[in-house]
């Protein structure tokens, strides 16, 4: 009896602890720290699994990228914009819409309006010689994304994984 009594101690406590914890919820992506670290410069975001470069006009392949840049994808005009875009996003105080909240592993994204973050212009690459878009069509955002992942080849820590500027309303 002594050891159903104990058992039965133990779960309850255990259900008590887990009842106390939202696994599946947790802060918001823009400020999560390791969001935050893995993209303090391109090549950090390269090296953390991230490709945000590759949205990003003018920029080297960083040393750490596998990757390039592709023709028909969307860019920031400059890395200045993208950071602008990011610092901007991070720092309101009254967002819409509500920024997702990294948890369990996955993929989440931010579709924020590109007028709200100072993004008016941004190109569509139309031409990539040696990783790099050498020729490109301009367009008028309407929305830019941040996109948030987490597995195991990010060591389990939420990165952002890619941000651009889209012509579509929910970001595709």
């Amino acid at each position: 009896m002594k050891a159903f009594n104990w058992c039965y101690s133990f779960g309850m406590l255990i259900c008590i602890l887990l009842a106390n914890i939202n696994i599946a919820e947790g802060a918001e992506c823009r400020k999560t720290p390791s969001v935050q670290d893995s993209i303090k410069t391109l090549d950090a975001n390269s090296a953390a699994g991230g490709h945000v470069w590759i949205h990003v006009y003018g920029v080297r392949r960083p040393p750490s990228a596998s990757d390039t840049q592709v023709k028909d994808k969307s860019m920031f005009r400059s890395e200045a914009e993208f950071r602008t875009a990011w610092t901007r996003w991070v720092a309101d105080g009254n967002p819409n819409p509500a920024p997702k909240k990294c948890g369990t592993p996955g993929n989440l994204k931010d579709c924020v309006s590109a007028t709200k973050l100072g993004i008016t212009k941004a190109y569509k690459c139309t031409k990539v010689e040696n990783y790099l878009c050498t020729a490109y069509k301009e367009f008028e955002p309407v929305k830019v994304a941040f996109n948030y992942y987490n597995s195991a080849s990010t060591k389990n820590k939420w990165i952002m994984n890619t941000a651009y500027p889209s012509e579509n309303m929910n970001c595709s």
